[in-house]
């Protein structure tokens, strides 16, 4: 399994619409190979982390280099107060309850 990690910065008062636009964007139109995603954020600072997990780093890497994640930062653009930061990696231990 393989990991995205993308880290941005919205105003505090635009954290319910970026979730609101990340939810119709990519969670209802999956990049391929997505195979689940969250968003975190802290609604006091505007910070925000969203965490996707891929079928393979081939599909991850893809969703950059094929031009899908520029469109997806572009609709993201009015929320952003920065360029996002995009970190990739293998998922190296899980727990779930």
């Amino acid at each position: 399994m393989y990991a995205s990690i993308i880290q941005a910065q919205v105003p505090s008062d635009k954290v319910e619409a970026a979730a609101q636009l990340w939810q119709e964007t990519i969670a209802n139109n999956p990049p391929v190979g997505w195979q689940e995603g969250y968003l975190v954020a802290d609604r006091g600072s505007g910070q925000v982390h969203a965490v996707a997990l891929w079928d393979t780093e081939t599909n991850a890497k893809a969703y950059e280099s094929s031009g899908r994640f520029q469109q997806d930062v572009q609709q993201f653009a009015r929320h952003l107060t920065s360029p996002p930061s995009r970190s990739t990696g293998d998922v190296l231990a899980q727990g779930r309850r």
